[in-house]
């Protein structure tokens, strides 16, 4: 299990606000890693109104072969400006593995 922490504030003549993030993940042998992460962020600015929102996800990246990849996942995110919900599936395929599978023959 990994964790990962991570906070930015920033304050200037354009705005001011902070970032905080809080992930969790595990890898499970080499061809399956689960994430799980939860945060908020505000934003301050004499152009526009307070903007904040707190997300929470989840992905799971899944390596069933040493070219393909799949990706699969849940956002949600709610805030001042932005309120939703996000479902999300990638299917890929990495061709820079064709060249080195060609170097390994």
């Amino acid at each position: 299990m990994r964790a990962d922490i991570r906070h930015s504030h920033f304050d200037s003549s354009f705005g001011r606000g902070n970032y905080t993030l809080l992930a969790l993940s595990r890898n499970f042998r080499e061809s399956l890693r689960w994430e799980v992460t939860a945060g908020r962020q505000s934003f301050i600015s004499p152009l526009t109104r307070d903007i904040s929102y707190r997300n929470l996800g989840t992905t799971l990246d899944w390596f069933p072969g040493a070219s393909f990849f799949v990706d699969c996942g849940f956002n949600r995110q709610r805030g001042t400006v932005l309120d939703y919900y996000q479902w999300f599936v990638e299917i890929g395929y990495r061709f820079d593995s064709f060249k080195a599978r060609q170097r390994r023959e």
